[in-house]
């Protein structure tokens, strides 16, 4: 067995230089985030005070508290409740400028 690993790898270099480089750079990406962190961010209130504020508001208000509240959420790397904010938005119903 040993040596017929021996004798793979004479005989396969490069797959096996590729498989190293691809498996370290996946963990050199593990636990980075895109994006400048020294930005300030838009959401100055936690999610959950925007969902708040969105309940007592009407129409197109309420959707863009709950836009701010996804957006929120994905900040906090909460994706899965930021995207059923997101799908629970009906886009005919905000506001022109959120619109496109």
């Amino acid at each position: 067995m040993q040596i017929e690993l021996i004798n793979f790898f004479k005989k396969y270099p490069f797959i096996i230089t590729l498989y190293t480089v691809l498996i370290a750079c996946t963990h050199m990406g593990a636990g980075q985030k895109l994006g400048n962190s020294n930005l300030p961010s838009p959401y100055t209130e936690p999610a959950d005070y925007y969902l708040e504020q969105a309940e007592s508001s009407p129409g197109p208000t309420k959707q863009a508290f709950e836009l701010k509240a996804a957006g929120r959420l994905l900040q906090d790397d909460m994706d899965g409740r930021a995207s059923q904010i997101v799908a629970s938005i009906e886009p005919q119903k905000l506001s022109p400028p959120l619109r496109n």
